[in-house]
């Protein structure tokens, strides 16, 4: 019967899948190493030489050095052999294989597993992890035939996820690990399974909310709207439920059938029953409701579109989940999530700003002009004009610029910028930028001060830092003549970038804006924080605890007059911005008032210095590393 099994498992869709021989690995490390043959016989699963090759199936010629070595059959049990000078192979699990001359033999046994129950769910998958699985949304129903080698432990999968452990020894006597998952008797192995109503709650109230246990049970609340029941095997805990066809939090069933959540907020359990946490969450789109067809919403979960639904949307979410997919003109664009205090927030920190049950989107107005271009272009699924004209985006999402037959994906970033900012599109040159009114201006120069090395220098270090030991302050600079030259000022953003922070805030604490009374050297020293092989004095002058502008950092020397120690600053005119342990993303200063004034420099330092408190973030140079100057710090004016 194993046989007639062999064959119609390998001869599928009219095609006969023969064993790899013909693939023989050359895996040789030096000239002594000897040719193997493993022959799996009958069984179909995937097995590896621990170290030496990949994972592999059918019969192989691999070439192995003679000493110990593991074979690892469908990834959980090792089986030592040992390769002699002659190249006789020998065992101590010869109940698993049998060893020869320069060959491996594999023990096969039969295996019959019923499912049972499980298999009333309607996408239910499950299997020998790495040696048969089974979907019975497919075609197979029923119990399954697996050939196996015995005196081995494998993993059983459901929804495709290694869940519990099956021993098999030498006869084919099954023997589930944690007791409860199935029975194990004689070349046989049958689930046990409880039924487990689940409740999606609110959930539901999503126009096209997603939801169900990942590869067992999915279902789409316009379609089957309700509760839903699953059956699940006992003693699992990493059933993985997924929202908007995203695995979000896992969940478990004991042996009395009682259902939980592992997180303990996503869902309550009860006997056979489970249900979803939800929380309402107010959605604000901004200006990018002002797209003629701009269509936004929650991957899979809630899908808008301006034209038709505009203003704020509220979503129905499930707690304690920080991978919901959000999409921009039906791209998936970015991550969100929410809190187990129900708070949001945006993965990466710039298309958006959460809140307590809320979601801002950041908005950005880009120009577009089409040179020649006569017809119709669109951003796809956002905007549709024909000549020059703007649309809004959100930064950090990407947008499909169409003309004609052609298109070109373009990044939106903040502050305000494109790329590429131009590009040939149906035979003309198409050119996007940020209309007159906003301008984004990248640091010219940027540095942090040492009050315990007041002679160094930072100005090439990849960040900015402020702590408490030995006072650390940052300084920044931008160019002055593209300030006055704007005109009218009527807003003016200080921007930086976390790139790193201690987990010693309190329960935060506040960090200050001051204009700078004198101009600063930048310099090209780096010491703190940086490799030995890369730390360096620096060369010419630069900024220093002590002076505004050395003119010689290379040296242990205060080379200038007047010293400022520290710093020469007035008083902030910003609100100080709160800084806490978890601290990521962009940290924006209001310094209206500072270039209202003349100024365009700003030293950066907490409100009390004397309390914990390490926050990096990135300089110019820590940008041009990451390859995003996205991440410099920036001086947005309005």
């Amino acid at each position: 019967m194993w046989n007639t099994l062999l064959r119609s498992r390998r001869q599928r869709n009219g095609l006969l899948l023969l064993p790899s021989i013909v693939l023989g690995l050359s895996v040789a490390t030096n000239a002594n190493a000897i040719p193997i043959t493993f022959d799996p016989v009958n069984f179909v699963g995937r097995y590896q030489v621990f170290g030496v090759t990949p994972r592999m199936d059918g019969v192989q010629i691999i070439d192995l050095d003679p000493g110990n070595h593991e074979i690892r059959v469908a990834d959980n049990s090792p089986i030592p052999i040992t390769v002699d000078a002659s190249g006789n192979v020998t065992t101590t699990n010869s109940g698993a294989v049998i060893g020869g001359f320069q060959t491996v033999t594999f023990n096969n046994i039969g295996i019959t597993i019923d499912p049972g129950q499980f298999e009333q769910n309607n996408s239910d998958r499950w299997g020998l992890r790495f040696v048969e699985e089974f979907n019975t949304g497919a075609s197979t129903i029923g119990p399954q035939n697996i050939v196996v080698v015995p005196n081995l432990s494998y993993w059983v999968s459901l929804g495709g996820s290694q869940s519990f452990v099956a021993d098999i020894d030498s006869l084919g006597n099954v023997t589930v690990q944690n007791g409860i998952s199935g029975v194990g008797g004689l070349q046989s192995l049958s689930f046990n399974t409880q039924s487990v109503t689940v409740d999606p709650s609110d959930f539901d109230q999503n126009s096209t909310g997603d939801w169900g246990v990942r590869f067992i049970h999915k279902t789409r609340s316009s379609n089957t709207p309700g509760p839903q029941t699953v059956y699940l095997v006992p003693g699992v805990d990493n059933y993985s439920f997924d929202l908007g066809q995203v695995s979000s939090f896992l969940i478990s069933v004991d042996g009395a059938g009682n259902a939980a959540a592992m997180n303990g907020v996503s869902a309550t359990g009860g006997f056979g029953s489970l249900t979803l946490n939800t929380v309402p969450v107010s959605i604000d789109p901004g200006n990018f409701d002002q797209n003629s067809t701009g269509d936004w919403g929650i991957r899979f979960i809630h899908n808008v579109r301006s034209s038709s639904s505009p203003g704020p949307q509220t979503v129905y979410l499930v707690p304690g989940v920080t991978n919901y997919g959000f999409t921009i003109g039906q791209v998936l664009s970015f991550t969100v999530g929410l809190d187990t205090s129900n708070n949001m927030s945006v993965a990466n920190g710039i298309s958006g700003v959460g809140g307590f049950q809320s979601l801002t989107l950041n908005t950005e107005l880009i120009n577009v002009n089409p040179g020649t271009f006569s017809g119709n272009w669109s951003a796809r699924f956002v905007h549709t004009a024909s000549g020059e004209g703007t649309f809004f985006a959100v930064p950090g999402a990407n947008y499909s610029i169409r003309a004609g037959s052609d298109n070109q994906t373009v990044g939106v970033g903040l502050p305000c910028s494109a790329t590429p900012s131009n590009f040939p599109l149906d035979g003309t040159t198409f050119d996007l930028s940020c209309p007159p009114g906003t301008i984004s201006l990248t640091a010219t120069g940027d540095s942090f001060l040492r009050q315990g090395a007041k002679d160094r220098n930072e100005g090439a270090n990849p960040m900015l830092r402020i702590r408490k030991s030995g006072k650390n302050r940052s300084v920044v600079k931008f160019d002055e003549q593209s300030i006055s030259g704007f005109g009218a000022i009527t807003k003016a953003t200080l921007r930086l970038h976390v790139r790193d922070t201690g987990n010693n805030w309190g329960s935060g604490r506040t960090v200050d804006a001051h204009a700078l009374n004198v101009e600063f050297s930048e310099g090209n020293g780096k010491n703190a924080g940086v490799p030995n092989s890369e730390s360096t004095r620096g060369t010419g002058e630069g900024t220093t605890w002590k002076c505004a502008i050395d003119s010689d950092i290379s040296n242990q020397q205060t080379n200038c007059d007047p010293i400022w120690i520290g710093g020469d600053f007035v008083p902030t005119t910003s609100i100080g911005q709160i800084h806490t342990s978890s601290q990521t993303g962009p940290v924006e200063w209001d310094v209206t008032a500072d270039v209202w004034n003349g100024n365009s420099a700003w030293l950066l330092k907490k409100t009390e210095e004397g309390q914990n408190g390490i926050v990096e973030y990135y300089s110019r140079e820590g940008a041009a590393d990451e390859g995003n100057m996205d991440l410099a710090p920036t001086l947005t004016i309005e």
